[in-house]
């Protein structure tokens, strides 16, 4: 096997990507630390391009070389860490992250965690800090880009360089304008997915195939070295979770690690030699092992603590992640790098024993329902809240089924906090004899004319999803709409929050709390008068508290370990606060009667959110109610209009007037 000189500027670019990453990850500063994965995305595809063509122009390119080379590098330390993390995961993971993780556990063996991620996990949710393998993302790009890409070389050794040059610009160019378009259209897909993310192996590749090593002088070089440290400084800076990602802005700090690469292929130039520090160096030797230990160590000590980590822990956590990689690196990186110390059969034989292994211990606890004899019931009991209700898809039917003689008395119309009271509203419909429908859609608020401005991809959906909404009620004759959505997600900034929706009703508006707060009294006003206009007497349900914490994780922890003092959450004064506007501008569009405030069932006498019953979590997750916290916080607020839409009690007073019971 070929070996390249060795660069040590690169290791230190590799250190600054890690630090990135490190820092952005423990909220240490540095918002946009996550493009330190674009810059060992480019550097990779630099390294094994250089590699390959090294060997192939010796003629001693082989497959089964290359992917020792690519075992012996990546999959040692991955197992150990994963063995780890997977022990830790069978002791602390609640029956219904253990289920979750050791699906995770599967698709990281079989090279599809990316995949399995994209179908189940945005990367900056807030549930995204619980996920232990979540960061093995990016090594399933790696590794699905190097399934194909040394064949596309072994074959081009029929073609020129030049030739090979403008087919991986092509195809380099043709996955940019696809990142650029998805981030728009579909961002999940596109911030996972290799089809989206190979144009910045591709960079690397380029420089390796077709750019000769820099003939400029020293002083050039330390230009496009600065100028491309500063691209990739910036970005970790000046980004953060809301910027539109990768796409366009992604090639700032592509484009700087291929600057960099190129300034120093000669020799090290004088400001490349600051990224040659031995500290810098040591660093980017640990990067590899850094990376893969720093993420599960912050996830146990928010799933064990709160997300909400403080700065002490944060940095102890880093620091146990340094130690974790330097033992990583000199126990297991690099004595499996050395064919003398590790044959190749004794390689290969054991990745494909642990392989195995490790999908069927995955499988294993996932048919096992999470092994949820390790915990009492009484945890099990306030965990299980987490589980999803049905989730409403289309257009639902609610309560007594509808006969061909009559018709829908009532529409449940709104999100995913519309969904969590599905089943409550159902059972309020076969109480009261009425029949009706629900329209949810997760992360839609029900208005007219509105949509998310910080997601346009979703404009003409979100529009034709609300018109068909009124053109139901319409076409139906139903004469109650009941308005549920988390109303503040979509108008109120809140710090550390990714879950920002905020409200446009044109192209050229700025997404932001002030724009929105108009937006949404201009929506909910043409909305009300649509539906008012066709008879229709349209209620609005104002929100539950939003916690600051996935509730039943936390009261199931503190159950289990017995941990002093109850869960926190949110006091009456926050929750006013948060939602003073919206209720405010609901209350002036559609009066006071109209406006149902469930707040007055959801504090206790000392104004604390009530977030647990007898033995059960009110909540599901920091912000949708469980079953029995609908039953408890809601049924109060609904029962009334239930009464008013089987005419049982056409005088009742709805509103402010409507109080807990007992008081």
């Amino acid at each position: 096997m070929a070996h390249l000189k060795y660069r040590p500027e690169i290791d230190g670019l590799r250190a600054v990507s890690v630090l990135g990453v490190l820092l952005f990850h423990a909220e240490l500063g540095f918002p946009g630390g996550y493009v330190g994965v674009d810059v060992f995305f480019v550097i990779s595809g630099y390294l094994i391009t250089s590699l390959i063509m090294k060997d192939r122009a010796a003629g001693k390119f082989s497959y089964l070389n290359f992917w020792e080379r690519r075992v012996r590098r990546i999959f040692p330390a991955l197992t150990v860490m994963v063995l780890v993390t997977t022990a830790v995961a069978m002791i602390v993971l609640l029956p219904g992250d253990l289920i979750s993780y050791s699906k995770s556990v599967i698709a990281q063996a079989l090279l599809i965690a990316n995949v399995y991620y994209w179908r189940s996990a945005g990367y900056f949710a807030a549930s995204a800090e619980l996920i232990p393998l979540l960061h093995t993302w990016s090594l399933a790009v790696e590794e699905q880009f190097y399934f194909f890409f040394p064949t596309v070389l072994s074959l081009a050794r029929f073609v020129s360089n030049k030739v090979l040059t403008f087919f991986l610009g092509g195809l380099a160019l043709a996955s940019f304008i696809l990142s650029v378009v998805g981030t728009e259209l579909f961002p999940t897909a596109t911030f996972y997915l290799l089809p989206m993310r190979g144009w910045e192996l591709l960079i690397g590749a380029l420089v390796a195939i077709a750019i000769p090593p820099s003939r400029l002088s020293n002083r050039w070089n330390s230009i496009l070295t600065i100028a491309g440290l500063a691209g990739i400084v910036f970005a970790m800076l000046a980004y953060d979770s809301h910027t539109t990602f990768p796409g366009l802005n992604a090639a700032l700090p592509c484009l700087g690690v291929a600057l960099i690469v190129f300034a120093n292929s000669a020799g090290v130039c004088s400001a490349g030699s600051l990224l040659a520090l031995a500290p810098m160096v040591f660093v980017g030797q640990l990067s590899y092992s850094l990376y893969l230990w720093h993420w599960p160590v912050l996830v146990y000590f928010r799933y064990l603590t709160s997300l909400e980590l403080t700065i002490s822990l944060r940095i102890l956590a880093i620091a146990i992640s340094f130690v974790a990689a330097y033992l990583s690196w000199r126990f297991v990186e690099t004595p499996f790098r050395n064919p003398a110390a590790v044959s190749r059969p004794r390689l290969m034989l054991g990745a494909a024993t642990l392989t195995l292994l490790l999908v069927g211990l995955g499988a294993a606890v996932w048919q096992l329902r999470g092994l949820p004899a390790r915990f009492s019931p009484e945890v099990v009991q306030l965990a299980s809240a987490a589980d999803s209700p049905a989730i409403l898809r289309g257009i639902v039917p609610l309560g007594k089924p509808v006969q061909s003689s009559a018709k829908p008395k009532f529409l449940l119309w709104g999100d995913s906090h519309a969904m969590a009271l599905g089943e409550l509203i159902g059972e309020l419909a076969n109480e009261y004899q009425v029949s009706g429908y629900a329209i949810a859609g997760s992360a839609r608020a029900p208005l007219l004319g509105a949509w998310n401005g910080n997601a346009s991809r979703t404009r003409e959906e979100t529009l034709k999803w609300s018109r068909s909404a009124v053109d139901f009620v319409v076409e139906n004759d139903i004469q109650h709409v009941i308005l549920i959505s988390r109303w503040s997600c979509y108008v109120e900034d809140r710090p550390n929050d990714a879950l920002k929706k905020f409200l446009v009703d044109r192209d050229d508006q700025p997404a932001s709390p002030e724009v929105a707060r108009d937006v949404f009294r201009r929506s909910l006003e043409n909305t009300v008068q649509k539906l008012r206009e066709a008879g229709v007497t349209v209620w609005a349900l104002t929100q539950a508290p939003e916690q600051h914490e996935d509730i039943p994780r936390l009261l199931a922890i503190h159950q289990h370990y017995g941990k002093a003092g109850s869960v926190s959450s949110v006091t009456r004064n926050e929750h006013e606060h948060l939602q003073q506007n919206v209720n405010r501008i609901m209350r002036d569009v559609l009066g006071e009667e109209q406006v149902l405030d469930v707040g007055e069932f959801c504090f206790d006498t000392q104004g604390v959110s009530r977030i647990q019953d007898n033995g059960n979590s009110l909540y599901r997750d920091g912000d949708h109610l469980s079953k029995h916290g609908a039953d408890l916080l809601i049924r109060p607020a609904l029962e009334p209009v239930f009464a008013r839409i089987a005419d049982k009690s056409p005088q009742v007073s709805l509103g402010k007037d409507i109080r807990p019971h007992g008081k």
